[in-house]
């Protein structure tokens, strides 16, 4: 918890070896600026936050290799979370679009990778347009989203069962995201606590197992916890 002490510890290891060209001590200075925007985030502190991962973006947005950008991928990621939760959803929109871009940039051999990435992006575009309100095209998105899921990938179990609470507190319609959760009979049936829990918001009644009303209890709360918060507020970074 010396988050002072971290905060000097990455701007000191910039400053040693930002200009040392050797790929694998580049790959540590672009971790550095991450984890220095993330304690920033972790503080409170918004535009700090924010110049951190536009610093990291600027260094390396021109570096090919793999790892690297995938950290530039994830500092737009982490970004434009951040510009929904500080009230700059267009912002986010277009930090969206460049995230999609820069996704193609991260060679074929990291294709898991690079497609939970663009994944993140269209499930960040998804709710940056609720909070714009342009439910039409938001829905539209989350087709897309629901369409690339995976089933068996618990990153993105975990950050749906985080994300589409956010989506219901910016206004998304219980019954819309059941029907587009329910298109696809695996995706539905990976994901069945979390339609249990829609529903329930929408008034059904749903029969199911014991533990899938437990888990689906959770998930209503994360639902209340989140509407108390309000759109775009208390926005979960995510990353994996």
């Amino acid at each position: 918890d010396e988050s002072e002490a971290a905060l000097a510890a990455y701007d000191d290891l910039v400053t040693r070896f930002g200009g040392n060209a050797n790929p694998e001590i580049q790959e540590q200075v672009a971790t550095a600026l991450l984890n220095k925007g993330v304690t920033h985030g972790q503080r409170g502190e918004s535009e700090t936050e924010m110049a951190a991962y536009d610093n990291l973006v600027a260094r390396f947005g021109g570096n090919d290799t793999p790892v690297i950008q995938e950290r530039v991928a994830t500092a737009l990621l982490f970004k434009g979370n951040l510009q929904i939760e500080i009230g700059r959803a267009e912002e986010a929109l277009r930090t969206s679009d460049e995230l999609d871009r820069r996704c193609g940039a991260i060679i074929d051999n990291e294709p898991v990778e690079r497609a939970f990435l663009r994944w993140q992006a269209k499930l960040m575009r998804t709710y940056a347009l609720f909070v714009q309100k342009e439910h039409p095209m938001a829905l539209s998105v989350f087709q897309s989203v629901c369409a690339m899921f995976i089933v068996g990938d618990d990153r993105m179990l975990r950050e749906m069962l985080v994300r589409v609470p956010m989506l219901i507190a910016a206004g998304a319609s219980e019954r819309d995201l059941v029907k587009i959760l329910s298109a696809d009979s695996k995706t539905a049936a990976a994901l069945t606590p979390l339609i249990v829990a829609l529903r329930h918001l929408a008034g059904e009644s749903v029969r199911a197992p014991a533990e899938v009303f437990e888990v689906a209890a959770d998930v209503r709360k994360r639902i209340e916890t989140a509407k108390r918060h309000g759109a775009g507020r208390g926005v979960h970074r995510g990353g994996g």
